[in-house]
């Protein structure tokens, strides 16, 4: 009796196992849905939409297995063929497959014939592209990833305005959206006194365009007689038709007279080029069409995304592109925040009150009251010939457009195909690394991403047909103040540009600033925070959050922790002393913390026994006041802090109270892969604080932002070295970007003075990994956040993970700490609720 009960027992654990496996193997699964315009008129745009959003699923399942998150995403994706009535079918397929999140459409007229049903049935729409002011509705489950044809009406309006026409003949396709843009820019020019005239219509179905351009010139000569072709313009409002439209007009010499400007519809098209009658008419009429494009992250951010794109598609993509691939990160970390819920009214929900933290490669998305985007800019675009006698599109003027208003440019950033050089030539960008010493690990990761970086600015003067490449001339300093001298004055010589990646050390860089501030050249440093560097009108930017952030973010870190005693073990040079220095400052006069006399020792230092026994004497008489819990050791160190754990592991009152590090040796691979090292840390709780731009809290908003791009980054970083990014890596890409930008926009050949002004200007335009790169009058950040990492098992396995934030808020004052706060780190995502395992037993 009872060997049958234990083999009933076994097939009833057995069916439980498999029923559990199966259910969670289903329930993990995040599908959305796509309907994107695979072919038709709009063809040669959605298959870019195709690959960015394919991209963007491969990229998130590539998080999801770095994070350890139990999920899977899949996008359903379906052919709209840009025909309204296919749209409709293919969302009505999506829906009996149970999807409620679904991109695109991607035309206004596929969103207009979808938005019932998709209201009706819990359907979230969420549209890359589409503009129609006519789907401007508040509360309904439409929502746009860019303005509304009224902000791209005001843009064409105000350029036609600039350039002195009075009087518009538009060609318009008859749909929603030819109707929606027609109609707003209509309204827009006459109230401003211009003349709009009741568009030349046709059905978007028709492939013979003769009668209707033959119906536009005859108006464009009406018009030309009355006002003179100089104040008279055509409006064309097409798609993938442009280009037969262009080659029909070019017949008619009234036609090619008069300035044409377009839409965001045919704005980037390939054919168009491909076609060399129409690109030579585009050429001819001055032919200027807008597109939108957010105003953060900047150009490095997107364009490494577009040169990933391209070398998997082997063709350029668009900002749009790049905003349906938000849209897939975006709907995958709705359904987790929403623990796949069914509910779509949980899920809508869910959507709305994350949206604010979703930060994209298209930037942050602010919605106004009908869904649609409220915040930009708009570039225009024209065609020109290349030296190879082809053609390309290339940026001309740009407006900023606001949530209530719209103001001209020109934008402080902008970078034309015709800023890329045509020379052949190789153009160094010089780094002072510490690939060894005692900041080796540090300099090892930074040239990794130094090398990321210059792949990626090169692969932009690549698909911009420029000769020109970025080599990288490294130096090592080992870590030491007369080496980096003698390094710098040896690369004086061969500096092809004035800017140089590093030192990465403060005591290094307050040996250099001299030399440097004499000979002309800049120094981007992503790592030194001495205080004592932040001096204005000097040739050193740092691209990092200085000591005196860094120290309130201990203190605070402190007082959470109960902490009421603090022994400081400090390195002897300008960073250990400066940081100390900071710590003094903020617990003077605290009633909280009893911060003690530091113990020091040199840089050089080999035997850390006496310094082992001092210490260990504060804190035995700390102890004895506070008692051991409330008894805190605050490591200020390089990388020799492993050989420190290696002695204090021995001593029973070091290793009995806990231990607080810094930057410097924040989440060091020498103590994760020592296995006594760990216990160390393990045992002590050992917590650093380093500058986390991966925990970025954009302000005025709820909660750390998410941004894709970022999370991309680290995969990338560890791809490429086996390990996430250092601290400093972030400020290591930003600077050789914004050094190649300013090139770009200076000129490569540029004088010293030249660089050195537009370097801040564009710094102060550019969000880059770090965050935005807007810098004080001392060339140092003032925002952003620190992170508290420490040491933790999971699966057998040792790493480094949050415990808290610090976080410093952009544009405040020196001493304005109000917008200044501490938190513990909370996991983005909670955990499957168990709830959603049905358990059952089959008799």
């Amino acid at each position: 009796m009872n060997h049958l009960k234990l083999h009933f027992l076994a097939a009833v654990i057995f069916v439980v196992i498999v029923s559990v496996s199966a259910f969670s193997q289903s329930t993990n699964e995040i599908t959305l849905g796509a309907l994107a315009p695979l072919s038709g008129e709009y063809s040669g745009q959605g298959q870019i939409y195709k690959d960015a959003m394919e991209l963007a699923v491969e990229d998130f399942n590539a998080y999801l297995a770095r994070e350890n998150y139990p999920y899977h995403l899949t996008v359903r994706l379906e052919d709209t063929a840009t025909d309204p009535a296919q749209a409709m079918g293919k969302l009505q397929e999506l829906a009996q497959a149970g999807i409620r999140y679904v991109i695109g459409p991607f035309t206004s007229g596929c969103v207009a014939a979808v938005k019932d049903f998709a209201d009706q049935n819990g359907i979230l729409i969420i549209s890359p592209s589409s503009t129609a002011v006519s789907l401007a509705i508040a509360d309904d489950n439409v929502f746009r990833l860019v303005p509304d044809d009224s902000r791209q009406a005001g843009v064409i309006v105000n350029d036609l305005r600039q350039r002195g026409i009075t009087k518009v003949i538009s060609l318009s396709r008859d749909d929603d959206f030819g109707r929606s843009l027609s109609g707003a820019a209509q309204n827009l020019l006459s109230q401003a006194g211009g003349d709009y005239q009741n568009p030349i219509i046709y059905d978007p179905a028709i492939t013979d365009f003769s009668q209707m351009v033959a119906t536009l010139n005859q108006q464009v000569e009406a018009a030309v007689t009355e006002v003179g072709s100089a104040s008279t313009a055509v409006h064309l409002i097409a798609f993938g038709e442009t280009k037969d439209i262009f080659r029909l007009a070019a017949d008619y010499p009234a036609l090619s007279s008069v300035f044409w400007c377009g839409n965001d519809g045919v704005t980037g098209d390939q054919s168009v080029l491909e076609d060399s009658a129409a690109a030579e008419f585009a050429v001819s009429t001055r032919f200027s069409s807008p597109a939108y494009a957010p105003m953060s992250p900047s150009f490095q951010i997107r364009e490494e995304l577009k040169r990933r794109l391209r070398e998997k598609t082997n063709r350029e993509s668009n900002d749009m592109a790049v905003s349906a691939y938000d849209s897939v990160w975006l709907g995958a970390w709705t359904y987790m925040d929403a623990q796949l819920t069914d509910d779509f009214s949980i899920l809508k929900q869910v959507f709305l009150e994350k949206l604010p933290r979703f930060y994209g490669y298209f930037s942050t998305i602010i919605l106004n009251t009908a869904g649609d985007r409220s915040l930009g800019l708009y570039h225009f675009y024209s065609i020109e010939k290349t030296e190879t006698a082809g053609y390309r599109w290339t940026k001309d003027d740009q407006y900023c457009v606001l949530v209530r208003n719209m103001v001209m440019g020109p934008y402080p950033f902008n970078v034309n195909p015709t800023d890329f050089p045509s020379d052949t030539r190789e153009f160094a960008i010089s780094a002072l690394l510490p690939l060894t010493g005692s900041l080796a690990s540090a300099g090892q990761s930074a040239r990794q991403i130094l090398e990321m970086a210059k792949d990626d600015v090169n692969s932009l003067l690549a698909s911009n047909n420029s000769g020109l490449r970025i080599r990288l001339q490294i130096e090592d300093t080992a870590t030491d103040p007369a080496q980096t001298l003698t390094r710098l004055q040896a690369l004086k010589s061969s500096l092809d540009s004035p800017f140089v990646i590093g030192p990465f050390d403060s005591a290094s860089l307050e040996t250099v600033r001299s030399y440097a501030n004499e000979n002309q050249i800049i120094l981007i440093s992503p790592s030194s925070t001495a205080p004592s560097l932040a001096i204005p009108d000097d040739n050193l930017f740092r691209f990092i959050l200085g000591d005196v952030y860094q120290a309130e973010a201990m203190t605070a870190l402190w007082q959470a922790e109960g902490i009421q005693a603090v022994a400081p073990i400090v390195r002897n040079d300008l960073y250990g002393n400066e940081l100390l220095a900071a710590l003094h400052a903020k617990t003077i006069g605290s009633e909280s913390t009893h911060f003690m006399d530091g113990v020091h020792y040199d840089p050089d230092t080999t035997d850390f026994a006496p310094i082992m026994n001092a210490l260990s004497q504060k804190i035995s008489d700390a102890a004895a006041q506070y008692g051991r819990a409330a008894v805190a050791v605050q490591l200020i160190s390089f990388e020799e802090a492993a050989a420190i754990f290696s002695l204090a592991k021995q001593n029973e009152i070091l290793r009995s109270v806990r231990w607080f590090g810094c930057d410097a040796n924040n989440r060091l691979e020498i103590i994760r892969q020592n296995p006594e090292l760990t216990e160390f840390a393990l045992q002590t709780r050992f917590t650093t604080s380093a500058f986390s731009p991966e925990l970025y809290v954009e302000f005025g908003r709820s909660g750390r932002s998410r941004r894709n791009f970022v999370e991309n980054f680290i995969t990338l970083s560890q791809q490429a070295q086996g390990r996430e990014p250092s601290a400093y890596d972030y400020g290591v890409y930003d600077a050789i970007w914004l050094a190649a930008l300013t090139h770009l926009v200076a000129g490569w050949d540029a004088s010293f003075e030249s660089l050195k002004q537009q370097f801040p200007l564009i710094a102060e335009n550019n969000v880059g990994y770090c965050g935005p790169t807007n810098l004080t009058p001392d060339g140092d950040f003032n925002h952003g956040s620190f992170g508290f990492s420490e040491l933790k098992l999971e699966e057998n396995d040792r790493i480094w993970a949050y415990s808290a934030l610090y976080f410093i808020g952009i544009g405040l004052r020196d001493n304005e700490e109000s917008n200044h706060f501490f938190q513990y780190y909370e996991p983005d995502f909670p955990p499957i609720s168990s709830s959603a395992v049905n358990w059952e037993l089959y008799w």
